[in-house]
């Protein structure tokens, strides 16, 4: 009764690879189930996926079947808020990289209490492979840090407590990171081997602190065309450090005083409203081009 099955050629139910913190062992599987079915790496031409959470597992699918695509490490870290950060912030060669904000993870309140001594206050205390804002809050005291680090471990621990939020890599993995100000703002970007094919940048409204959940969204960006530029740039440089350098992608950013800071990197198309909007502005289909990449 998959609501899939009646869309596809071949509809091959797995529910077993649902845990992703093992997906490099359930890409195996995946693989030995297409063979079961008559698919193997010389019939299969490309692997990829529109749904958040299962990003790394279909580039480690990829992999194993020699597909086009990006490294399996590339989409880890990308899922990874933290490891986002962390893996930007150690490229010092460049000024360009300073878009990188300071992060923590936290696990535990020892962790949270050792991370409350580093960033700065008022912080950002968000799930470590979450999605669409949910379990994302502005802290402004240590006590309220407290308060909603040991309310969102209790709420949020399982992925049934809500589906396709990043709970089946980690469980409740939270990251306290600096809170930046600005506007904010969507870019869409269509990479093929590290080149730029396409992008679309869209603004944010401001959000009803302390939650970050989207009011409003402008498409065409009003923002001064030398900051979308600046934007575009920095964010081509964040996917080719990651190692995203082909497909689909959308790039959370803030244009601040300093210049602008990464929010996160998405490594699959924009969701909501995005892939129709640049459809009927620019005439590029974002799913379809993703599926020719």
């Amino acid at each position: 009764d998959h609501f899939a099955r009646g869309r596809v050629g071949t509809f091959i139910h797995a529910p077993e690879v649902n845990e992703h913190e093992n997906d490099l062992e359930n890409a195996k599987r995946l693989v030995a189930r297409l063979a079961e079915a008559g698919y193997t790496a010389d019939t299969i031409t490309g692997c990829m996926t529109y749904w958040e959470d299962c990003s790394p597992l279909a580039a480690a699918v990829g992999e194993l079947l020699g597909t086009v695509g990006n490294p399996y490490e590339a989409h880890r870290r990308a899922k990874s808020k933290f490891l986002t950060h962390e893996f930007l912030s150690t490229k010092r060669c460049s000024q360009d990289f300073s878009v990188a904000v300071p992060s923590i993870r936290v696990k535990t309140a020892e962790e949270l209490e050792a991370a409350l001594k580093k960033i700065p206050l008022p912080a950002l205390l968000k799930m470590e492979h979450g999605s669409s804002a949910v379990g994302v809050i502005l802290v402004e005291t240590a006590d309220e840090a407290r308060e909603e680090f040991r309310r969102l471990v209790s709420e949020l621990k399982e992925e049934e407590d809500h589906p396709g939020c990043g709970l089946s890599f980690a469980g409740p993995s939270m990251v306290l990171m600096e809170y930046v100000d600005g506007s904010e703002h969507q870019l869409d970007m269509l990479m093929f081997e590290g080149r730029l094919l396409f992008h679309a940048i869209s603004d944010y409204s401001p959000t009803k602190l302390p939650y970050f959940n989207e009011l409003a969204i402008t498409m065409p960006s009003r923002l001064h065309e030398r900051r979308q530029e600046t934007m575009v740039y920095l964010a081509t440089l964040v996917l080719r450090s990651l190692g995203l350098n082909t497909g689909a992608f959308n790039v959370g950013m803030k244009y601040t005083k300093r210049g602008p800071r990464l929010i996160e990197v998405n490594a699959r198309m924009g969701g909501f409203c995005l892939r129709d909007w640049i459809r009927r502005l620019y005439g590029v289909d974002m799913a379809e081009c993703a599926a020719m990449i």
